[in-house]
């Protein structure tokens, strides 16, 4: 992930969106985080909002 302080709210949530996913549960086999309510999808959503929210990007 780089900084970009350039997102806003909005722009967080979509980006929060197409990276989730992308990336796979380990619970729910065959789902994404995106697509998954497991403790464990919640949770790496929450660390990606906080990671954008404090300026990273998925670059």
């Amino acid at each position: 992930m780089s900084i970009n302080s350039s997102y806003s709210k909005e722009d967080h949530l979509d980006e929060l969106k197409k990276i989730s996913k992308n990336i796979r549960c380990l619970i729910c086999q065959g789902q994404s985080i995106d697509d998954s309510n497991s403790d464990f999808a919640i949770n790496i959503k929450y660390v990606i909002l906080k990671k954008l929210n404090e300026g990273s990007s998925e670059d």
